[in-house]
């Protein structure tokens, strides 16, 4: 099962509307420029225009926080638990570890409490060392950000919680 398969199958997700095929291509290709960018092989001739203002954005939160990527577009997995998800980036300011997930066709209300379940779920799945500061990061079109903290220590305990419901749930449903 995927991370945001779970949490939406709790109820956890309710009114979130993901976007457009348009939408969702511009997410794609952001994720992948993303991804490039961190490398360090990013060609920006090579950038769509619709896509250049979110590299903008993410290089101005690096420059304003110090973040320095170290992990980014990793499968994160847990056979026992039957859960997989793909982390965006890892990585640190000021020695601190961070997770962020990128979100580029979200409205801002709808960055919401269940972006910070997906997060605890992730850093659950990369394993020690706990914990890391999670975050959304919230790329706009305008070439500007929004970082959005997600702090609450329970939400690992409900986003496992959810895990072991969806579970018991296709047990429940194979043995009939």
């Amino acid at each position: 099962m995927r991370v945001t398969e779970v949490i939406k199958s709790c109820g956890l997700m309710a009114g979130v509307e993901f976007a457009s095929d348009e939408a969702a291509w511009r997410g794609t290709c952001a994720h992948a420029t993303l991804h490039l960018l961190n490398k360090g092989t990013l060609d920006r001739d090579s950038v769509h225009a619709q896509v250049m203002p979110f590299v903008l954005a993410y290089e101005k939160f690096m420059a304003d926080t110090g973040f320095k990527p170290e992990i980014f577009e990793r499968e994160v997995s847990s056979i026992p638990l039957n859960l997989v998800g793909h982390l965006d980036v890892e990585g640190r300011v000021n020695g601190s570890r961070w997770i962020i997930d990128f979100k580029t066709g979200l409205s801002c209300r709808s960055v919401n409490r269940w972006v910070g379940y997906q997060l605890a779920l992730y850093d659950f799945l990369l394993g020690p060392p706990f914990p890391r500061r999670r975050f959304a990061l919230k790329l706009l079109s305008d070439a500007t950000y929004n970082l959005i903290p997600f702090d609450d220590p329970k939400d690992l305990t409900v986003a496992l919680s959810c895990v072991n419901v969806v579970n018991a749930q296709k047990e429940t449903k194979s043995c009939k």
